[in-house]
């Protein structure tokens, strides 16, 4: 498509071209990205959710997750999986050819000028590390001096780094060795895993394969799941609900061969059954089911359309009839009688209603799909957030259904447990978080990750080799012995009080002056530079304080003349120092203080640098406390500047990765040494008189500090 649009765009002189989007694809490649900014060019200004809300364009709403354990037959297939993975493990781990491979690898015999593929990819190099751990071989200090990491800093071995490895071995055989033996060898393993399904499309799969996580995400357990989403919200909003419930499949099968299966598949027919099948008479009668080829009515509503539509009695739902041949659009008609209340749920599919349909009266969705994209996520939920002017006080709520299969014995502090495969939805639900903002539970804050939601199972762990923090299970809820589906008594008692979220949401959105949601960055540990500035603080205030006094004295002609110069001299040289040293320590004094001065930094050297084509006059650095959180932004610009600024401050705050340029903050104080260490941004150090200018600018805000670049040996 970027050809055909560019090559019509480059054709017509003279032309403006203005872009407009309800859904960027921020989920898409950075060759895709560029495609786009090729063609449009960078975002100048988006409208974001809250903003809508505060402009009463959007109505209050908040998300719901609602977890389920799957099938026992689901179950048993994933066990089959990881039981077919053990044993490959167990093979590869026994695995002669592997072992003489890694032994051979050109990181573990200290080749030359192997330094920057290490720094090109750290994780095969502690991947290496982790195998030769598990072998019991000791760890070769070269490779541990150019990660920085000591022996005891190299986790066990799992199934991810398991996949790191051998995947690398298969398909990237940059520093493996190359004879024709282990070529051979290579071909064979290959062939052998692909056999047991643990190679799809030359991608290994021993901790995400593609075959579970749809046996997860389509887990029929999700099917009464949606009917008890619906019962609550009968309970709470009665004969005012309008729900639209969204599959991905219409699985009608059944219906169509006349012959139901024995294993269910989760899918629009088979949620709309249970729901007819579950409910009394009353309620029943309102539910529709609405997909490209089958419509479905109960026969009391249907009867008005009779002059319209060729009725067809439904076998497996008795009272319900098939809408055949509609004289209008089957998808007009069933939105009329939502609208109407006639019908109070409305299952469909998510190619049909996902988007491009229009219904204000919706305050309840229901996700039972399993799609991750940022532009097919944020289309679904238009469908509940927009505004009924025949609703003023309406407000919706959002339910994602999660289904987790963890077995609490093999259920362990591995830092990248998100990647077991029983927690493929899961991570697919976090993921799908990522992409739109939303009210924090208890907190007037708009955020855009799933721990807003406050989940009694979800947590945050550091990566003890990163650094990272990410998102994890908490153990200690398993510990107790409750259920997973426990949790969802704390999502019925939310819904009780959704009637509260609108209050919530004025507070959340009335906190910005301009009311605009901008890139924010807080990190997990705000730096600070008061132990740095306090020593040197304390020390020219002693030298300052002694020197007047003895200057006093000499005016006073209590000293030698030679003395009272002296001291003349030390004081006029240590005030100025003074004076420098306390004012920075005092602009770092705040809680916020060090980041905003990081931010000030930062501001001055996109802007001298030309990164961001604005003023550093005409831009402010914001910094502020929630709680215990800080905040930090840039006011002021396109929306583009200031998610350049988020990105960078994100990197400089952030774990330390791989960057090409680092800042080292130093200070001794009373014998005693401290040391920090920032990475400089990627887009500041890719030349070396960018990452100077910001080294000059940190010296200026910041304080003292050394700048490292870190593509030499010694370093």
């Amino acid at each position: 498509w970027w050809k055909a649009l560019t090559k019509v765009v480059q054709s017509i002189d003279g032309m403006t071209v203005v872009s407009l989007t309800a859904t960027p694809p921020y989920d898409s490649n950075n060759c895709e990205w560029k495609r786009y900014e090729e063609l449009c060019g960078v975002i100048d200004e988006e409208i974001s959710v809250p903003e809508l809300v505060k402009a009463g364009t959007l109505c209050p709403h908040q998300d719901f997750v609602w977890t389920v354990v799957p099938t026992e037959y689901e179950k048993q297939y994933l066990d089959e999986y990881e039981s077919s993975v053990a044993r490959t493990l167990g093979e590869l781990s026994r695995d002669e050819h592997l072992q003489r491979a890694i032994r051979e690898h050109a990181w573990l015999t200290n080749a030359p000028d192997v330094t920057d593929a290490i720094f090109a990819n750290p994780e095969l190099a502690i991947a290496l590390l982790v195998y030769l751990k598990n072998r019991q071989v000791e760890l070769p200090p070269h490779l541990l001096g150019i990660l920085d990491l000591q022996p005891e800093d190299i986790p066990d071995i799992s199934e991810y780094w398991w996949q790191l490895l051998v995947s690398t071995y298969l398909y990237k055989p940059g520093g493996w060795p190359e004879d024709e033996e282990l070529k051979t060898h290579r071909k064979k393993l290959a062939r052998i895993l692909r056999d047991r399904k643990l190679i799809w499309n030359r991608e290994l799969q021993l901790s995400d394969a593609r075959l579970i996580k749809r046996h997860i995400t389509q887990s029929s357990a999700k099917i009464q799941a949606c009917v008890d989403i619906y019962r609550h919200e009968r309970e709470v909003r009665g004969a005012g609900l309008r729900q639209v419930i969204l599959t991905d499949y219409i699985r009608d099968e059944g219906v169509r061969s006349n012959k139901e299966k024995q294993v269910e598949m989760h899918g629009a027919w088979p949620i709309f059954r249970e729901l007819v099948h579950s409910l009394g008479d009353e309620e029943r009668r309102t539910c529709a089911l609405l997909t490209g080829r089958l419509v479905v009515l109960h026969e009391s509503i249907a009867a008005q359309l009779k002059d319209e539509a060729t009725l067809r009695p439904l076998e497996h739902a008795p009272g319900f009839v098939v809408i055949d041949a509609p004289a209008r659009n089957p998808v007009t008609i069933l939105t009329e009688l939502l609208e109407a209340g006639t019908i109070n749920v409305l299952v469909g599919t998510r190619a049909l209603l996902g988007e491009g349909w229009d219904a204000p009266c919706i305050n309840s969705l229901v996700l039972a799909s399993n799609v991750g994209s940022y532009m097919l996520t944020n289309q679904m939920r238009g469908r509940a957030i927009r505004i009924d002017k025949k609703n003023p006080d309406k407000v919706s709520s959002i339910w994602h259904i999660v289904a987790i299969v963890l077995d609490r014995k093999k259920f362990g502090v591995q830092p990248h447990e998100l990647f077991r495969p029983g927690l493929a939805d899961f991570r697919e639900l976090n993921g799908r978080f990522s992409t739109f903002v939303g009210v924090h539970q208890t907190d007037p804050i708009i955020e855009n990750n799933l721990m807003r939601l406050e989940l009694p199972y979800v947590g945050r762990k550091r990566d003890y080799i990163s650094g990272a923090e990410h998102l994890a299970l908490r153990k200690s809820f398993f510990r107790t012995g409750w259920s997973l589906e426990s949790t969802n008594n704390t999502m019925i008692g939310r819904l009780h009080d959704i009637h509260k979220m609108d209050k919530h949401w004025q507070e959340a959105i009335g906190l910005g002056d301009a009311g605009q949601v901008v890139p924010t960055v807080s990190p997990d540990s705000p730096p600070t530079a008061r132990p740095f500035h306090f020593g040197r603080t304390l020390f020219f205030f002693l030298i300052t304080a002694i020197t007047a006094f003895f200057t006093a004295a000499w005016v006073m002609a209590n000293i030698s003349t030679q003395i009272g110069v002296i001291a003349t001299v030390a004081f006029l040289w240590s005030l100025p120092k003074f004076y420098t040293t306390a004012k920075l320590f005092f602009k770092h004094l705040p809680v916020d203080g060090t980041i905003h001065q990081i931010g000030l930094a930062l501001r001055d050297t996109l802007c001298g640098t030309g990164i961001i084509d604005n003023s550093a006059a005409r831009l402010k650095v914001k910094s502020y406390t929630v709680g215990s959180d800080v905040y930090v932004s840039l006011d002021g610009g396109t929306f583009h500047e200031k998610s350049v600024f988020a990105d960078c401050m994100e990197e400089i705050l952030g774990p330390i990765e791989n960057p090409r340029y680092l800042v080292i903050r130093h200070d001794t104080f009373f014998g005693l040494k401290r040391k920090d260490y920032h990475a400089v941004p990627t887009r500041i150090g890719v030349k070396k008189e960018y990452a100077k200018t910001f080294h000059l600018a940190w010296q200026r805000y910041v304080g003292k500090a050394d700048l490292l670049y870190t593509r030499t040996a010694e370093t």
